[in-house]
């Protein structure tokens, strides 16, 4: 008899969702490794100083990579080992979706077998940051949004509202995705929804989940804002909307562009789409408000697996019949294949040298913040580079005569240098934690140190020459791998302050 149950739960498709499951859990998990990534060792700091909010990061990331470390500690895998889960259970929504759009078999195999090679999500699924939960309130909403229109249902607003409060508390660009729908709505027939007592009550849950952080945000005196409007000022390259469009192209894998493009086209004029209309307007409301507002390209890219889902779901239909069964097999080995050629630009699967040697030539020379690029992108070469700094920086330190060792304390230009100094520095015995006036390290101040003696991680000499009178050139970094613009300038040290610390404070505050 339970044999029997077994049987019944695992039938074909669920055996395939499981193994494309373990394929994800394998991909995510896989022992090779460039280093921590500069945003994780950010999302380490900021889980040792837990709160309501952070400069530009929501309270919910730090508070489970603390509930992480304190299970499992500051391993490799213990870090990317919820970004694994996270990635198995966009897969499961996937899956779900495809299953309430109607899609056959193939359309299931080809929607799970996208998701799981799409680039973004690789990286995104093998590294720890907000963009690991970002996507899932993204994918989670848009099919809560897509069962009220299939079913009419007032209860998925009380569903839609939880998942909203929720993704806030993670990043707040779930926003754009509410908006998108909202005007999806408005515009098609499906407006009706809008006007339910329900919405209320959702937003009334969304209030209630977000009070924490707007709480920090009134105490801070909505301090992100500052960060969120030099974001949009200048941390992105300016892209024509082609070029813009282009980089979401890549970051999905090129040979999937014609399937998520059918997908659009499936929702905006297909006769059985028809009445997801607004599914295809939110992608193109979404696309256009993250374009003129200089989000990043990848802002909008969760959005991406509903447009594959529908893709697929109209590729089944069409090659549906055992006569095109080549046709099917022909369709599955490109995505694979397009997937696997560009799956070593998006998490290590290579030795370096080996990715430099076949992608070297191929890649940007700059990323979209115009940062030059050393033969890699940057979400690999920011993973090099960190403990040689830490090391050097303690050389400095350790040099220093006694008298200013007492004094000293490392500053930094950017979270990434100050997370890295963070992790590795009880091993080279330097005085922690680094200052740094960079997002959420200049709300926590230099604390103890009084900044009679620097060593300055990330300046230029000029930098250093305005508040101090007496500077020191240290060593440089030599990482080939690392990002160009890390190793620009040497470490200094910096003696008599110009200015107390506390005075300086304006001299190194960057939200960008």
């Amino acid at each position: 008899m339970e044999t029997n149950k077994i049987s019944k739960f695992l039938n074909l498709e669920r055996v395939m969702l499981l193994g494309f499951i373990l394929a994800k859990l394998v991909l995510s998990l896989l022992p090779i490794s460039y280093g921590i990534f500069r945003d994780e060792f950010y999302c380490l700091s900021m889980s040792k100083r837990l709160g309501l909010g952070y400069v530009d990061v929501p309270p919910l990331p730090p508070l489970i990579l603390a509930g992480v470390r304190f299970l499992f500690g500051d391993s490799l895998f213990a870090l990317h080992l919820i970004p694994a889960l996270s990635g198995a259970l966009f897969l499961i929504l996937a899956y779900l979706l495809i299953k309430k759009l109607n899609g056959n078999r193939f359309a299931l195999l080809l929607t799970l077998t996208t998701v799981l090679l799409a680039p973004c999500f690789v990286w995104w699924d093998s590294i720890y940051t907000y963009d690991t939960f970002n996507k899932l309130g993204w994918l989670l909403f848009s099919f809560l949004m897509i069962r009220l229109i299939q079913t009419e249902d007032p209860k998925y607003w009380i569903y839609i509202g939880i998942t909203s409060g929720v993704a806030l508390l993670f990043k707040i660009t779930i926003l754009y995705l509410g908006l998108g729908w909202i005007i999806g709505l408005i515009v098609t027939k499906q407006r009706k929804l809008l006007f339910r007592r329900e919405v209320l009550w959702a937003g009334v849950l969304v209030f209630i989940i977000c009070s924490p952080y707007l709480l920090w945000q009134i105490q801070h005196g909505f301090i992100s804002l500052e960060y969120y409007h030099n974001y949009a000022a200048g941390k992105v390259s300016s892209f024509s909307l082609p070029g813009y469009l282009l980089e979401q192209v890549i970051n999905m894998s090129p040979l999937t562009f014609p399937i998520w493009l059918a997908g659009l086209y499936y929702f905006l004029f297909h006769p059985q789409g028809k009445i997801l209309r607004s599914a295809g307007i939110t992608y193109l409301v979404i696309l256009l408000i993250s374009y003129f507002t200089k989000a990043k390209p990848d802002l909008i890219m969760p959005y991406y697996a509903i447009l594959l889902a529908a893709g697929c779901l109209w590729l089944g239909n069409l090659l549906a019949g055992g006569g095109k069964r080549w046709l099917q097999a022909a369709v599955f080995l490109l995505v694979v294949i397009s997937g696997l050629v560009v799956l070593p630009g998006a998490r290590p699967v290579l030795p370096v040298k080996t990715c430099i040697k076949i992608y070297g030539k191929i890649l940007p020379k700059k990323d979209v913040e115009s940062h030059a690029l050393p033969n890699l992108p940057q979400t690999l070469a920011d993973c090099f580079g960190w403990q040689e700094m830490t090391r050097k920086v303690a050389q400095v330190y350790h040099s220093l005569p006694a008298v200013d060792r007492a004094k000293a304390c490392i500053v930094t230009r950017n979270y990434g240098e100050a997370g890295a100094i963070e992790y590795y520095g009880a091993k080279y015995h330097l005085p922690l934690p680094p200052v740094s006036g960079h997002l959420q390290y200049y709300i926590w101040g230099p604390g103890k140190f009084s900044g009679e003696v620097v060593i300055a991680v990330g300046f230029s000499y000029n930098d250093v020459k305005v508040t101090y009178q007496d500077v020191r050139e240290g060593p440089i970094l030599t990482n080939p791998y690392m990002m160009p613009y890390e190793k620009a300038n040497p470490i200094y040290v910096g003696r008599k302050p110009l200015k107390r610390f506390q005075e300086m404070k304006p001299w190194f505050k960057w939200f960008d």
